[in-house]
């Protein structure tokens, strides 16, 4: 495994993640900048596609399995070995864990993850 953290962390990172998303329907958000349930952008689908050779479309984001499949291939891209840092770049792309402004989102995230325990 790629990460420095289990199975069960890395799939209640990915559960946290999806309700601070908010996204249940699918549909798209940020004025259609973000789309699915796990708000997946743009950017970071074709960084995923340019990386892997994979052929996601725009609209295999609202599938919740092709979702986390990008979801995951996007952290093991950017080496994201911790959930702060999965979750951070996952909200505000390669350079988020120098961000201040997904600081905020890595709280939402790690009260959700608590939440949980």
């Amino acid at each position: 495994m790629f990460f420095a953290m289990s199975t069960n962390l890395l799939l209640a990172l990915l559960l946290a993640i999806s309700k601070v998303e908010g996204n249940p329907s699918g549909k798209d958000t940020d004025k259609g900048y973000t789309t699915g349930p796990l708000c997946i952008s743009r950017d970071a689908m074709t960084d995923v596609n340019r990386k892997y050779g994979t052929s996601f479309q725009w609209a295999d984001m609202r599938d919740r399995r092709k979702a986390e499949q990008v979801f995951f291939l996007y952290a093991k891209r950017w080496n994201s070995r911790t959930p702060e840092e999965v979750a951070r770049r996952w909200n505000g792309g390669p350079e988020g864990m120098k961000k201040k402004s997904t600081l905020s989102y890595w709280k939402k995230v790690k009260r959700e993850l608590l939440v949980m325990k």
